[in-house]
Formats: C-alpha cells, structure tokens, sequence
C-alpha cells in the first residue's frame, strides 16, 4: 500500500491530491511496520519453539533480510514524508504544481533505497520458499 501510494503520488500534479495519496501510503507504512514487528516476533517464537538455534545460517539471513528491509524502507520513506508535508502545505496556500515538490517524489536516492527494500523482501520469501522445499521435501 506505501510503495503503490509512493507511485500514485507520481502521477498527480497538484499539491492537494499528492498530499491525500501520501497520506493514505503513510497507512500502509505503518501496517507495514506493525506487519515487520508481528512477523519477527512470531518467527522468533516460532525459531523457540521448533527448537532451531538462533545462530543457524538461514535465521541469521532472515532476521537480516528483515532488518535490512526495514532500514532501507525507512531510509527511503523520508522524502515522501517531506513532500507529503510540503504537499499539504502548498495545498492550504495556492494549490499549483510546485518543482520542489516533483523533485522530492522523484528522488532517485529515495527510490533506490525503496527498491532494494523490496528486493530484500523478495530475499526473505525467496528464502523461505526454500525452506519450506527443505521442510517438506517434495
């Protein structure tokens, strides 16, 4: 939901509909993080109980994955935060296209580091994938 109102928000030209879309991805960023949270605690838990040892290679990578993920999606989230911002307040004022805001939704540096957060979670499911290969042996 953050990554397609993040590519929504590109294709609006006014500050008063670029705010809304942003404001409706800050929802799905923060399901995202309540979803981050609830899946590594669960995977702990589950690490525990199954009897695995927090130190096996595939849970050091996973717990990686999700951190790295995390991170580089926060990194990443600054930039619509300030254009979200700066979108709600150019649309009190005049409510015209503004290049500062354009430029913020499109920094290159904001969308990489979004995109390699979406590889690592293609990592993590990649990985898990493979485990599940592992576990029930097809």
């Amino acid at each position: 939901m953050a990554a397609v109102g993040l590519e929504a928000a590109h294709c609006r030209r006014l500050p008063s509909e670029i705010a809304l879309v942003l404001t409706l991805s800050r929802t799905g960023a923060v399901l995202v993080m309540a979803g981050t949270l609830a899946v590594l605690s669960f995977g702990l838990w589950l690490v525990e109980q199954r009897g695995y040892s927090f130190t096996d290679t595939w849970i050091l990578g996973a717990i990686g994955l999700l951190i790295t993920a995390s991170v580089l999606g926060a990194m990443g989230g600054q930039r619509p935060k300030e254009a979200r911002l700066l979108a709600t307040g150019l649309a009190t004022e005049d409510d015209h296209p503004n290049q500062q805001l354009t430029d913020l939704l499109r920094d290159r540096t904001s969308l990489l580091l979004n995109y390699m957060s979406a590889v690592a979670i293609v990592g993590i499911l990649a990985l898990m994938a493979l485990m599940a290969l592992m576990v029930w042996k097809p």
